[in-house]
């Protein structure tokens, strides 16, 4: 993978088939001395009706930089984890140094690894789908659209010419590590800042892998690593975008 992405942050999705974690009162309670790094907020959904969808969170606990988040459903549990730095920046304020693509997996993993086993042994969850969803920044020292134009549509005006805006959105079916079929999103789109805050001085890429619905079975612990893990090598080493010197040359 390219030197020039950055990783702001990383999403671990669990799907549901069981999750008993008795009285949500009780949770609140226990899970920051079972999760010591969530020290943060505790924010309950109060607004929901009774028969709101399963996969709309009730919960989510945070840290108290709000880096690391857990969001529970009765049919999905979500964590995201920002990698990289606190800075100080501008007006007094915090800002985000972000980091690469395997330093974010370093910090991710494990700490996806304890969310998935504190649940599993003492809230009574079972899962039987998962995905991870990282986000990537990289500048392109140039119109990212008018690469992604060149690069990603062989430079044909079939949609017209100087785009201002250009997103791509690609479903692939792949094989991961394990030999189990996966799906993988790539969205791609643009990004505008630079001094006059117009110009489209970057791509902001979406890669969400996720296993297939007519494949599930129950998750173990190893499971759960091992499905990071071909994510991780299948982003940095079997796509072939994330390798395009020419698309992010300077």
């Amino acid at each position: 993978m390219l030197q020039q992405f950055q990783v702001p942050s990383i999403l671990l999705g669990l799907f549901l088939r069981k999750f008993e974690p008795g009285d949500m009162k009780k949770l609140s309670e226990t899970l920051p001395w079972r999760l010591p790094e969530f020290d943060g907020e505790v924010a309950v959904n109060r607004q929901l009706p009774q028969n709101a969808p399963a996969d709309v969170p009730r919960v989510a606990f945070m840290s108290k930089d709000r880096r690391k988040v857990i969001e529970i459903a009765p049919a999905k549990l979500q964590f995201r984890c920002v990698p990289g730095e606190l800075v100080p920046g501008e007006n007094n304020q915090m800002g985000l140094k972000t980091v690469q693509f395997d330093a974010a997996m370093e910090t991710f993993a494990p700490l996806a690894l304890k969310v998935h086993s504190v649940f599993s042994e003492h809230y009574g969850l079972t899962a039987n789908r998962i995905g991870v969803l990282t986000e990537f920044l990289a500048g392109t020292g140039g119109s990212a659209n008018q690469r992604m134009h060149q690069h990603l549509l062989a430079g044909r005006d079939l949609l017209g010419e100087r785009f201002q805006e250009l997103q791509i959105n690609a479903l692939t079916r792949i094989t991961l590590g394990n030999g189990r079929g996966a799906n993988r999103w790539l969205r791609i789109g643009t990004i505008r800042g630079g001094q006059d805050g117009q110009s489209d001085v970057a791509m902001r890429i979406e890669a969400d892998v996720n296993t297939l619905q007519e494949d599930t079975y129950d998750l173990s612990a190893a499971d759960i690593e091992g499905f990071i893990g071909d994510v991780r090598t299948h982003l940095s080493e079997k796509v072939p975008f994330f390798n395009n010197e020419e698309l992010f040359k300077s």
